[in-house]
């Protein structure tokens, strides 16, 4: 894609464009260190607010052991009482990361030990710098709060490898594994989790650790760095302060410092590193593969690059400034992992391939016999569950939010399986059920939050639950909402709904989403004989025709909403043949191409496919 003509299109005040023009440029630290007379004095400057600015500084600097000299020398005369100090430190240990060396000496850091505050990404920000280069954590009182995370790094054990076999390495930059649902955890952590376990159990892979990250800032639960899911599956949890940085723009070398600390401890190197992001934790575990002399594998997928032009005509559409920087950031990261990956996968068919090669022009510039291949997502299609469920105790019980209303127990359902967030659509099709009078013929059952200890997201959505079923009483007895479950009970929940059999309508998954890259809810969901419907943007086109074996609408607006409930409910009137001939080609849909032991094989092959590549280059 060509970033300079969506550069063009970005709309920005002078200030902004002067950013954007500093950032797309070839040289920012030239173009910077021109406008400042001390290397201190761009450090402590207002542009170095800007993260995308202070990400071009420190990879430039980096790549130049003379050029971050005098920055060094300048930190001899940071002053304590310097609003900007602590912000400074932080850059110059993560510069320090960057180029393997201990910048920030301890009499340069000892004057600030009583600004370093409880819960502040440039307090983890030193722990980590510490902990990298092991040095002494006494001078600092606020790295007690870390004691936990520190004795078992401290304390762990090795992990036991098997040469003669390979081992990988997954990465989860977003949600707990072990707590699907709720926070940031959704459909990928489950694929994770099942591909984990169907992977070990073939011949080629001995072990997989699944790699996530423990959000130290909000988590206060008990910790555990490494556990088990199953006997050669491993979850690896990482503690790490995200702050407010999703995309990991400024702490990016602080995980890439605490990741390779932990394996360094446990002993463990596994061939392959497999990354699902364009983000610059993708791009930190990319560098550290490098270091560490291991193959990379990188899932692509055509985001943000299908939002950034019309499928129509491929005409450039404009964005203002904040999100247009960050687009471009994205693409740019993009670019540079498809520069260092041994592999790529991409999700889909031969139509999402096309689309692919044409966002990424440089996979046509790969050599020809480097690993690029396309392989779906899939599930567990035939789980055993071994648990006892009781659905209408589940549907009538009062410990959730809401509850079905015993008389209601007849109509059929609408479900909703995931994380809590704006993208995912929950108010919107809360909204919908209410405004295309389903809820008269069906009852709405969500799945997933934590009510515990919700974050921002699921706070403002619980919140909105609260007034809008408050504001209509009518859709009490009708709406049911379940905190966030492990997969296996959500399975339960579908298989006993439709179990019921106490309805000529059938029970529906609605997928909200705004996009989805794939969606393993909605597979699961059509595997136990929901009719599915999702939105048109993003991968669920890939597996779903409109109308044979499931359904598919826009998804933007409530109004997209309401119209896909009311097509699906006429759809289902009073033609239970045909209504069974959709559910029957649905389940084969998945049965014959979404497979996880089918699935795991085709990645097994693959990633022995990338080692046997590195072993030929």
């Amino acid at each position: 894609m060509n970033t300079q003509e969506f550069l063009t299109q970005i709309s920005a005040a002078s200030e902004e464009r002067k950013i954007l023009e500093i950032i797309s440029s070839s040289g920012p630290l030239k173009k910077l260190e021109g406008l400042y007379d001390t290397p201190l004095d761009l450090l402590g400057s207002s542009y170095l607010d800007n993260p995308y600015l202070r990400n071009a500084l420190l990879q430039d600097l980096s790549k130049d052991h003379f050029s971050f000299r005098s920055y060094v020398k300048a930190l001899k005369g940071l002053d304590p009482e310097d609003p900007k100090g602590l912000s400074i430190l932080s850059f110059m240990m993560a510069l320090s990361i960057e180029v393997e060396e201990p910048l920030v000496q301890r009499n340069i850091l000892y004057p600030f030990r009583n600004h370093f505050l409880e819960n502040r990404e440039e307090s983890f920000g030193l722990y980590c710098y510490l902990l990298y280069f092991a040095l002494p954590f006494e001078d600092y009182p606020v790295l007690k709060n870390y004691k936990t995370y520190t004795k078992q790094i401290q304390e762990a054990a090795p992990i036991e490898h098997f040469p003669e076999q390979f081992s990988l390495m997954q990465f989860l930059f977003q949600g707990n594994p072990l707590q699907i649902g709720k926070g940031n955890s959704g459909g990928l952590s489950t694929f994770l989790l099942q591909l984990g376990k169907a992977l070990t159990n073939s011949m080629e892979i001995s072990q997989v650790f699944t790699l996530s990250l423990r959000d130290i800032s909000q988590e206060r639960s008990t910790y555990h760095l490494i556990q088990a899911f199953e006997p050669n599956h491993y979850s690896i949890s990482i503690p790490f302060h995200p702050g407010k940085d999703p995309n990991f723009i400024n702490n990016h070398s602080f995980l890439k410092a605490m990741v390779s600390v932990v394996l360094e401890k446990l002993k463990l190197n596994p061939n392959i590193y497999h990354v699902r992001y364009l983000n610059d934790a993708s791009l930190a575990m990319a560098k550290l593969a490098q270091e560490k002399k291991r193959s990379l594998v990188l899932t692509l997928t055509p985001d943000p690059h299908r939002s950034m032009v019309r499928e129509d005509n491929l005409r450039v559409i404009g964005h203002g400034y904040r999100e247009g920087i960050e687009k471009i950031h994205k693409i740019e990261v993009g670019k540079k992992l498809l520069e260092i990956t041994q592999g790529v996968i991409g999700i889909g068919g031969e139509k999402a391939k096309e689309r692919l090669l044409h966002y990424f022009p440089e996979l046509n510039l790969m050599p020809r016999n480097k690993p690029f291949q396309m392989i779906s997502e899939g599930i567990d299609i035939h789980l055993p569950i071994k648990q006892r469920m009781d659905i209408e105790k589940v549907l009538l019980s009062s410990k959730h939010r809401f509850s079905i209303d015993p008389k209601n127990l007849t109509k059929p359902c609408i479900l909703n399986v995931g994380r809590l967030h704006p993208l995912k659509g929950q108010q919107r099709l809360l909204e919908a059920f209410y405004q295309s009078g389903a809820y008269e013929k069906y009852n709405l059952v969500v799945i997933g939050g934590n009510f515990q200890t919700p974050n921002e997201a699921e706070a403002d959505f619980l919140n909105f639950e609260q007034k809008y079923l408050k504001a209509h009483p009518e859709l009490r007895g009708n709406y049911l909402h379940i905190p966030g479950i492990p997969n296996n009970t959500v399975r339960l929940i579908e298989r006993k709904i439709n179990g019921l059999d106490n309805s000529d309508f059938p029970n529906i998954y609605f997928c909200s989403s705004e996009k989805e890259e794939f969606g393993i809810a909605i597979l699961e969901a059509m595997v136990e004989g929901f009719i599915a419907i999702g939105p048109k943007v993003g991968g669920v086109s890939t597996y779903i025709e409109h109308g044979v074996n499931g359904f598919l609408g826009d998804s933007q607006k409530v109004s997209d909403l309401e119209k896909s409930l009311r097509e699906i409910i006429s759809f289902s009137q009073g033609d239970p043949e045909r209504i069974g001939v959709l559910k029957k080609n649905s389940r084969k849909t998945i049965e014959e191409n979404y497979s996880m032991e089918a699935i795991s094989l085709k990645f097994a092959e693959f990633y022995r496919g990338v080692l046997d590549y590195e072993k030929r280059k």
